[in-house]
């Protein structure tokens, strides 16, 4: 049999067991078998295009952007820290992001619609006040003891209000890295 991979099909060999016979296509097969992994994965530093070695060097060599849902860059890499606190927008077709990608350059503005809250919408959450002189008392204290900074208590759930158009969707929030 003459190796099937990696075209068609991985290999499928028969174990031997001592006392069987093995013939000249047991050997050839696996012979057969080895090229094709050697020609697959290539010599190092390989300039032969189809091979992994040349596919991996290609992808991911110095100056190569990628963005991981992460924390931290692995070793080898480093955070790309030009493009933070943005959305990740995808290239092509004649629509607004239509740009050279990864050049480094920010494109596109975007604008959150207006949108009043529902009382459904609101969490519980505060309006600081800012410091207040003397000793007023007008909602939930902030700073705790003798403290001036004041807020307007707990609101949510009070009734509909609106915090202009800064919005931040729910994210999968990673980092843009660089290869070293």
């Amino acid at each position: 049999m003459s190796t099937q991979f990696p075209v068609t099909a991985i290999d499928s060999f028969s174990t031997k067991s001592s006392g069987d016979t093995i013939s000249e296509s047991h050997v050839n097969d696996l012979q057969d078998a080895v090229m094709a992994l050697e020609t697959k994965v290539g010599i190092d530093s390989s300039a032969v295009s189809t091979t992994l070695d040349y596919l991996v060097k290609n992808f991911i060599s110095s100056g190569r952007k990628v963005w991981v849902y992460a924390d931290a860059a692995p070793t080898g890499w480093t955070v790309y820290s030009t493009a933070a606190d943005c959305v990740i927008a995808v290239k092509g077709g004649t629509e607004g992001y239509n740009q050279t990608g990864g050049t480094g350059t920010l494109y596109g503005s975007w604008t959150q619609p207006s949108h009043t809250l529902t009382e459904a919408e609101i969490p519980s959450h505060y309006h600081s006040m800012g410091a207040i002189a003397g000793n007023y008392s007008y909602g939930a204290d902030l700073g705790g003891a003798g403290s001036t900074a004041r807020n307007t208590g707990s609101t949510g759930g009070g009734g509909a209000h609106n915090h202009g158009t800064t919005y931040r969707p729910y994210a999968a929030v990673g980092i843009i890295i660089e290869k070293s």
